[in-house]
This record gives structure tokens, sequence and C-alpha cells, in this order.
């Protein structure tokens, strides 16, 4: 059994690429909102759109390409609580922390940190919204990314009002976005003539606008295509592929 992917990563959600081919607004309005500073502080920000639609991708893109030594990204899907939170961001700036301490020890430990950007993914997965007041205080910048535009009805009016949050808002991707998306990684995470031109063009149809599920389509298809000792991915593998891609 031939394996069609050359490298698997290229097909993970979590893969950040050298370039970009797509979300060019958006890098520029992200990139310049943290890039300005006011008494060493940048714009704080909020940003959303529905899944698979590049708002962490971009996001994680932008920090790693010009703010890789001054940032932090916490994932609040694993990192539900605050003292979670806290914990993460300590120890990803190299701080030795057990986990055992209290929260508020944790935040008093990072009072004392130089001041980074802390960008928090699905921030609205948080069982209390309170640490926002903490990490506003003692950051540069915070970055709040939510699938839905109403997570913000869940913060605190007080801490709201200190955060003058710029909202960027990502909406899906076209068709063509997708396709170029898609190509790029079957470029150079695929043998050369696994899919045609044509059938990459079905997928980026078919995913509505989620790149993440023509990723895993793509993923799965060529998976099957091993299954079935396949030098290529065929429409049949695709339609296979697709409805598993979707409950993923």
């Amino acid at each position: 059994m031939e394996n069609r992917i050359l490298d698997e990563s290229l097909f993970d959600e979590e893969f950040i690429p050298e370039r970009l081919v797509s979300r060019e607004s958006h890098i520029k309005a992200i990139a310049t909102s943290l890039k300005h500073t006011n008494y060493g502080k940048s714009r704080n920000l909020f940003i959303y759109g529905p899944p698979g639609v590049g708002k962490t991708l971009v996001t994680r893109w932008i920090l790693k390409e010009h703010f890789d030594k001054n940032s932090v990204y916490v994932n609040c899907w694993r990192n539900t609580t605050s003292h979670k939170v806290i914990k993460d961001i300590l120890l990803k700036i190299g701080t030795i922390v057990h986990g055992k301490e209290p929260t508020s020890e944790l935040v008093k430990i990072f009072e004392t940190k130089q001041k980074k950007i802390i960008c928090l993914d699905e921030f609205d997965h948080l069982e209390d919204t309170d640490i926002l007041y903490d990490l506003w205080k003692n950051s540069r910048s915070l970055v709040l990314i939510s699938n839905q535009p109403y997570s913000l009805a869940e913060i605190d009016g007080r801490i709201k009002s200190r955060l003058l949050l710029d909202e960027i808002e990502f909406k899906p991707y076209g068709s063509r976005e997708v396709f170029d998306i898609l190509k790029e990684r079957v470029d150079y995470g695929m043998e050369p003539g696994t899919i045609s031109g044509d059938l990459i063009s079905i997928v980026a149809r078919m995913c509505n606008g989620d790149a993440r599920i023509g990723l895993q389509t793509l993923s799965l298809a060529a998976r099957e295509a091993e299954m079935n000792s396949s030098s290529v991915i065929t429409i049949e593998d695709i339609k296979t592929a697709s409805k598993y891609a979707r409950k993923y």
C-alpha cells in the first residue's frame, strides 16, 4: 500500500504555513493593530467568525512572524479555568510553576513578567472571564478569538469597557480561496499526480467556505486511495472522505 501523503502535518488544522495565500486585508488589520503602541500598549482585538475561516491560522501566523518572542497563545478549549490559563502562560514564557499554587499567586507571578501580547483562542470556553482584567492590565495587548459574535456578552461590562476591543470579522472563504489553500497543501504534502485540479475544485466547493473540512477531506481521501491500492484519488474517495470530514 503506497503512501500518497508525503507530510501529514500539512493537513493538520494547527499547521502554520510559511506564507498565507489569502486574507490579506485581515493580516494587515491585525498586524497594524498589534504593532501600534501607546505607552507600551497595543490595541486589544476581538476576532470572530465561523469555524474553518482562518481566524486562528492568520492570528498565529502574525504572532509567529512579527511577535514571536513577545506573544503567548493559549487555547481555552483545553484551558478552561483561570488557573489553567495563567499556568499555561507562565510555562510558555519559561517560568517554572508546579500548578498547585493558587490562582492568586500565579497572577502575582504573572504581574512581575515582561508584558506580552496574550492571545486567548476559543475564549468563550472560559468558565470565568474575570481573569481577562488581570490579563489586560499586565499585557501589551489582549487578543480574543471566538466562533460567535455575541461572545462578548459574557464579559462583565466593567471589564469590557476597559478593553476597548477592536472587532475584526472573518467571513467564510470563497471557493476560489479554499482552492488556493488546498492546492498549495497538495503541492507540498502529496505525491505528484495524486489528485487532479478538478477534484480539488470539487472539494473546495463542497466545504462551504470551511477550509478545515477541505483539508480533512483531502487527508481522508488520500487514505481511502491507499486502502484501495490506488495511485490517484477518485471522486468516490472524495465522497467517502467528505462524510467523515463533516462529522469531524
